[in-house]
């Protein structure tokens, strides 16, 4: 019975299926599915599959993420636009909506009054100050103190490289034999400064 050299090779390039599950399916032995998938190379095939799959659900992932990332910039800008006009309105916050009426059956009705309703305000400067915080984070815009920050980072590094620049080659050997025998930094210094010169007259009688 011939086997369904097609259906074989789909089954193993596009499932995690081995040789003898493909062949119990089948109705036929490991080793002519095995043949057939060396003959072919069904191996590299497989990877490829599975690099597309991958490659196109991340490119699916990405798509609705900026998709996402997108419509929330735009709702976070109109929220931002309307919050402003509150703001803006000097009537809104002393506005006030009072009911009137009796037995049970009243009329809601707005009404403007001097006394300024402050918890309104606080909670909309509030709700302002987190939607400009989330926008900032969706454009990528950095604060005042993020900037400060990434300058004071961007000097510490040009200091420390300037440090390594003027490192000389004795502070170098004296890093060294200080790592090497295990002893501190001000006792490898104090090797350093002695007088070399018992080491001069030795190696002139050698």
């Amino acid at each position: 019975m011939a086997v369904d050299r097609v259906k074989a090779r789909v089954l193993y390039i596009t499932t995690d299926k081995t040789f003898a599950q493909i062949a119990r399916e089948l109705k036929c032995s490991a080793a002519t599915i095995a043949k057939l998938a060396d003959k072919e190379d069904w191996k590299k095939a497989r990877e490829e599959y599975k690099k597309r799959v991958y490659d196109i659900a991340i490119e699916s992932v990405t798509e609705k993420r900026t998709e996402t990332l997108s419509r929330l910039a735009t709702i976070t800008d109109r929220m931002i636009e309307e919050g402003l006009k509150s703001l803006n309105d000097p009537d809104q916050y002393y506005r006030h909506v009072v009911q009137k009426g009796k037995d049970k059956e009243f009329e809601a009705e707005e009404r403007i009054f001097k006394k300024k309703d402050t918890k309104a305000y606080r909670e909309d400067t509030q709700a302002l100050r987190d939607l400009v915080a989330i926008a900032r984070n969706l454009y990528g815009i950095a604060t005042d103190e993020e900037r400060e920050r990434r300058e004071m980072a961007r000097k510490k590094l040009e200091i420390e490289e300037k440090k390594l620049e003027i490192q000389t080659p004795d502070r170098e050997i004296v890093v060294k034999f200080q790592s090497a025998m295990g002893i501190s930094a001000e006792e490898a210094n104090e090797y350093a400064e002695l007088p070399q010169e018992g080491v001069q007259q030795d190696e002139n009688q050698s």
